[in-house]
């Protein structure tokens, strides 16, 4: 029988999952590239956006530490399968939905209601937020200290412990 687990084969192996990971890194930050870094824009920080529940709120109200704003399009596919990992940690982080390239309010309301999103979602009664966030795919998240500075960004789908992982990194460094 073969030996296999020997220094070389375990040189190789670390080298190709470093290899890998700049790879999935380099995707990211390509992937990532448009959306805005730096502040929130003032008009999310200092403006109260409207809920589904119709009461209006500050985006960063309550946040203590970090937020994750997850910026979202009800007829994307991809937001749709994400809807079980941000009920997942918004047991343990603050996270904002931001609903954003709807036809309706309702199509806002069907979406949380058949993917079954727990949380209160922010929606764009403007329809330039997604501008002013450099969002051109979705969905798009954004870590955001409470003074409103973005110390992460990227899109599309991202697993329960990415995201864990990317807002513990965010609140030790943040």
């Amino acid at each position: 029988m073969k030996k296999y687990l020997t220094l070389a084969y375990a040189k190789r192996l670390f080298l190709n999952l470093g290899l890998l990971m700049g790879l999935l890194i380099a995707a990211e930050l390509f992937q990532s590239r448009s959306l805005k870094s730096g502040e929130l824009p003032r008009e999310l920080v200092n403006m109260p956006i409207m809920t589904l529940s119709g009461k209006a709120q500050n985006i960063l109200f309550g946040v203590d530490s970090v937020v994750l704003i997850y910026a979202f399009a009800p007829w994307c596919k991809v937001c749709s399968l994400s809807v079980g990992t941000l009920n997942a940690i918004s047991e343990d982080y603050e996270v904002r939905p931001l609903g954003l390239s709807y036809g309706s309010v309702e199509e806002l309301r069907q979406f949380r209601s058949s993917e079954g999103l727990n949380l209160p979602v922010y929606y764009d009664n403007r329809t330039d937020y997604g501008e002013m966030l450099g969002i051109e795919a979705f969905p798009s998240y954004f870590i955001v200290n409470k003074e409103g500075e973005i110390l992460y960004t990227w899109v599309g789908l991202s697993s329960e412990f990415g995201l864990r992982f990317k807002l513990i990194i965010s609140r030790l460094l943040g």
